[in-house]
């Protein structure tokens, strides 16, 4: 039986970010690749958590300055996460698509979680972010899918 694309997404997430810190990079490697050809969803993660790249797909949004520890391409939907230093490299990016006409549909802050809609001609982004108890720094999800026309 063929998982569904919402499924094999969550699960390509988790085996992703499960990976992280967790195998050497060969398989990391085996598993990116394993995870591609099943599901068409191309992952890229690092046992470090400092060696992700975009996909080579990317939209070209503006991307937080800081280290990509994880990302996920399928049929028009990007996930990645980023460590920032600080929630002014969250806000840059905010601004940066608000710049480029987008628009904010909606934010929220439920205290440690803060995240933002914001709507474009082409792209819907959701940054969503938290902070790092460990190192100081700010996790950030950043999703993007395209505008259903």
């Amino acid at each position: 039986m063929r998982a569904t694309r919402p499924l094999a997404l969550i699960i390509a997430a988790g085996l992703a970010a499960s990976l992280t810190g967790c195998f050497g990079n060969p398989v990391e490697s085996i598993v990116e690749g394993v995870i591609k050809e099943q599901t068409g969803i191309d992952v890229n993660t690092s046992t470090d958590g400092t060696s992700a790249s975009l996909p080579a797909d990317w939209p070209g949004l503006p991307v937080p300055e800081g280290q990509i520890t994880s990302a996920l391409s399928v049929s028009g939907t990007f996930v990645i996460t980023v460590l920032v230093d600080d929630e002014a490299a969250i806000e840059s990016v905010i601004s940066q698509l608000l710049g480029q006409g987008y628009t904010e549909e909606s934010r929220a802050d439920l205290g440690g979680l803060k995240s933002v809609l914001l709507r474009g001609s082409e792209w819907t982004a959701t940054v969503g972010w938290l902070p790092d108890e460990e190192t100081g720094k700010f996790i950030v999800n950043y999703g993007v899918v395209a505008v259903e026309k």
